[in-house]
């Protein structure tokens, strides 16, 4: 379903103007938060003439900007993106994979995502050939 638009999402970053862009601009036209993105916005303003609050999704076409509202989402995070493998790994399935809570599988689904999270970033060395040899009982 990428770039179908059913979802309100627009550009190559698929940003969803309903959520992602709506939370951007209620951060820039309150006081008191996203003093950062305001001045990330003032930046952007001043160096490639993009302003945030005045984005459309036309706009959102354009790889630049598309990019650049990416990057302003990622401001919303509080937390720094982590250093060390496991933290990374609790990062990625905490901010990323959403699972519920109330599911009867939500320890093991969370775990299992972490481990992929490790294996596919190269954080686990041999993993597979450690489960080839374990299902082979070598």
């Amino acid at each position: 379903k990428t770039f179908d638009n059913e979802t309100d999402a627009y550009g190559p970053m698929q940003i969803i103007m309903s959520q992602s862009l709506a939370e951007i601009q209620r951060r820039l036209s309150t006081d008191g938060i996203g003093k950062d993105m305001k001045t990330y916005n003032d930046l952007l303003k001043d160096n490639l003439n993009i302003d945030l609050m005045n984005v459309t999704k036309e706009d959102l076409e354009q790889p630049v900007v598309s990019a650049a509202v990416a990057r302003a989402y990622f401001m919303v995070a509080a937390d720094a993106i982590p250093t060390e493998p496991e933290a990374m790994a609790d990062y990625y399935v905490d901010n990323y994979v959403r699972y519920d809570p109330k599911s009867p599988t939500y320890t093991e689904d969370r775990e299992k995502a972490r481990q992929n999270f490790l294996v596919n970033n190269g954080f686990v060395r041999g993993g597979f050939t450690q489960t080839i040899k374990s299902l082979l009982d070598i």
